[in-house]
């Protein structure tokens, strides 16, 4: 009866032993599955972040885009004033010639009446000829804008 009972304590330890390996590579598995699982959250966790960081840059180079687009269109407001601006400048730059351009004509047209010596050979024709020389030139503004 020893025998039997050795014999049955035997395969007892056996069996143990065969549920202890098999626990053993269940833990050794179940190691490297935590193992990957681990890495597989950190290069997540890196990926997570780099986009973050990509994400904020974004926003900080469309921020930087809108500022500069600000920017141009205070310009660009500040263009159109000074263009407008100009634009009335020229204008009155242009009416001032004019009129410093018609005095100026009248006085030569006077001066040169007075210093032409009458000549009683000339004829109404030649007169109007002279008178028509005598024109003042449109300005340069004038002609530019139809004046």
């Amino acid at each position: 009866m020893c025998e039997k009972r050795a014999k049955n304590d035997e395969k007892y330890i056996k069996n143990l032993n065969k549920q202890l390996d098999q626990q053993n590579r269940n833990v050794n598995t179940l190691n490297k599955l935590l193992e990957n699982q681990q890495i597989l959250a950190l290069e997540s966790n890196k990926k997570i972040q780099k986009l973050e960081n990509q994400l904020e840059e974004e926003r900080h180079l469309n921020y930087s885009f809108d500022t500069s687009t600000n920017d141009r269109q205070n310009v660009n407001a500040q263009e159109t004033t000074y263009t407008t601006d100009s634009v009335n400048i020229d204008k009155q730059q242009e009416e001032d010639i004019q009129r410093n351009d018609t005095s100026k004509s009248k006085r030569d047209e006077s001066t040169q009446i007075e210093d032409v010596p009458s000549n009683p050979n000339d004829n109404d024709s030649d007169i109007e000829k002279k008178g028509e020389e005598t024109q003042p030139k449109k300005g340069f503004w004038s002609r530019l804008f139809g004046g």
